[in-house]
């Protein structure tokens, strides 16, 4: 009975671990920030900017930006079917991230080589997206820190288990003398 008790209070929902409605509410607003930056890679080229060489230099952050954005798309839909999982939301946060410095790079590039304005409207829809994203990352670690203590509790009940039986003169419910 006891083990049960542990169990269910180990596995109930912490205060900083969000229910899986509000997670997928939190993934579905990360989407729809980054899914204002698509446009803005529809207007760009790289490749023909007046200095070549810049061209040459930003066209793979340009295009990785771009495989980056469908990534989390599809990464964000996995994580969206299964906020509890810890590995698809840490994938989801990678990839973030991953898209996140792509952009970055490659807004200076825009700055510098095509239009200013466009690289601060990227900028301002990174930094929207940005709030959104912390979120998913607090949601990760408190999955992780949840997950922890799953497996500390359990690792404890065994540990407890083992002690029990290791004891002489004890033998397990049901066993026969044999």
């Amino acid at each position: 009975m006891t083990l049960l008790l542990c169990l269910a209070a180990a596995l109930a929902p912490q205060g900083g671990v969000l229910p899986e409605w509000e997670a997928r509410k939190l993934v579905d607003k990360v989407m729809s920030d980054i899914a204002k930056i698509q446009p803005m890679f529809e207007q760009l080229d790289p490749s023909r900017w007046q200095d070549k060489s810049a061209g040459a230099v930003y066209t793979p952050y340009w295009k990785g930006a771009q495989a980056e954005t469908k990534s989390v798309e599809i990464t964000g839909a996995k994580f969206t079917q299964q906020p509890e999982r810890l590995t698809t939301g840490l994938d989801f946060l990678y990839r973030l991230d991953s898209l996140h410095s792509q952009v970055s790079l490659l807004s200076q590039g825009i700055r510098r080589y095509q239009n200013a304005a466009l690289a601060d409207l990227l900028d301002a829809a990174m930094r929207e997206a940005a709030s959104s994203r912390d979120a998913v990352r607090q949601h990760v670690y408190d999955l992780a820190a949840l997950r922890e203590k799953e497996l500390e509790v359990a690792s404890n009940e065994a540990q407890r288990c083992r002690a029990q039986l290791a004891k002489p003169g004890s033998t397990p419910k049901g066993a026969s003398g044999r």
